[in-house]
């Protein structure tokens, strides 16, 4: 197979479909355009309108669009069933984990597929597991997002039309990792289109490492009310996410049988107290209110991933104290919480 940082020659129009017409897939959806892509997007029934009128984009990035949209048209679809009717070279999943466990619709994909790959843009990288199951034979690439997507304008931010906002940290490229009949078109498209991607040997391996700084970060904040200075402040929370991804690095070399990378150990809690007081110059919103709007939204999925990797853990005989605390925690806080 050619060299995961090597360029290709892949010169063909791609035509995709991107199902889950969120945050993230409107924001690839963006770059696969710009990069040439013959864009197709699955969306709800509500969504119908407006999609075809024309999704409003801001992509932070760019200062032109911070409080400008950018438009998103595309060829829009309501019916998967009938979408599938059109031949793709890649068919992207936009969706998340719970979302991809609801009803039959991955298990029809994969009956009405035809040759198209499989591209996951979002949920966990052990969803490739599921998507094999239920698409035997397909080619299935993956995605370790390095970007922050969300729905604009956030609560007290800027007045702007409602759409979707991204921004992609600088100096970071969004790592993939598949097969050549998958990734050669995914990569050069979006490489033409702008959004700074890079091929891995192995994306399973990298988020297996990096995303624990992002997840336990992220239970203790929702631990401390969604606050930024309560986060730094209190004693227990950071050393208790600090501890848990250790415990989750422990897991991942267990399963992978890499070992963590060295920087890694430079990861405390005054070095996330320090990003933490950073990002209000550093990221052009608010990112103390992105959580707390965004990881809210997500509140189930964010369980059911959390209680997936302590019985990862339990099956694969690594402790995890401080994983379990933080989690008993965030189920405690959510049990005083008032129902909608």
């Amino acid at each position: 197979p050619r060299h995961p940082g090597r360029p290709s020659r892949y010169t063909r129009r791609m035509r995709i479909l991107i199902i889950g017409a969120g945050a993230i897939g409107q924001a690839f959806a963006r770059h696969f355009q710009r990069g040439g892509a013959d864009v197709h997007l699955l969306v709800r029934p509500r969504q119908q309108a407006q999609a075809e009128a024309g999704l409003p984009l801001y992509p932070l990035n760019d200062k032109r669009h911070q409080t400008t949209a950018d438009r998103l048209t595309a060829t829009i679809h309501v019916d998967q069933d009938s979408a599938l009717q059109t031949s793709f070279d890649v068919i992207a999943l936009a969706v998340s984990a719970t979302a991809l466990r609801k009803g039959d619709w991955l298990e029809r994909l994969g009956r009405d597929r035809g040759h198209a790959g499989i591209l996951g843009l979002s949920g966990s990288v052990d969803d490739a597991d599921l998507i094999a199951k239920h698409c035997p034979g397909a080619d299935i690439g993956w995605v370790m997002l390095a970007i922050i997507s969300f729905t604009a304008p956030l609560p007290g931010g800027t007045d702007v039309e409602p759409g979707i906002a991204y921004w992609l940290p600088p100096l970071s490229k969004i790592a993939m990792s598949g097969p050549d009949t998958v990734m050669t078109p995914v990569v050069d498209t979006l490489l033409r289109g702008g959004m700074p991607v890079k091929r891995v040997p192995n994306v399973r391996v990298d988020a297996a490492f990096a995303s624990p700084i992002l997840t336990q970060t992220i239970h203790a904040l929702e631990c401390g009310d969604w606050s930024f200075s309560t986060l730094r402040q209190d004693p227990e929370l950071l050393p208790l996410a600090v501890a848990s991804m250790r415990e989750s690095w422990a897991l991942a070399e267990r399963v992978t049988g890499q070992k963590r990378p060295f920087a890694l150990r430079f990861i405390r809690p005054m070095a996330l107290r320090a990003v933490l007081v950073a990002s209000r110059w550093l990221v052009p919103f608010s990112l103390e209110q992105f959580f707390a709007y965004h990881y809210q939204k997500v509140a189930d999925q964010t369980v059911f991933l959390a209680d997936a990797h302590l019985k990862s853990g339990s099956e694969h005989g690594v402790e995890m104290p401080a994983a379990t605390e933080l989690l008993r925690r965030i189920r405690e806080r959510r049990a005083t919480l008032p129902t909608s």
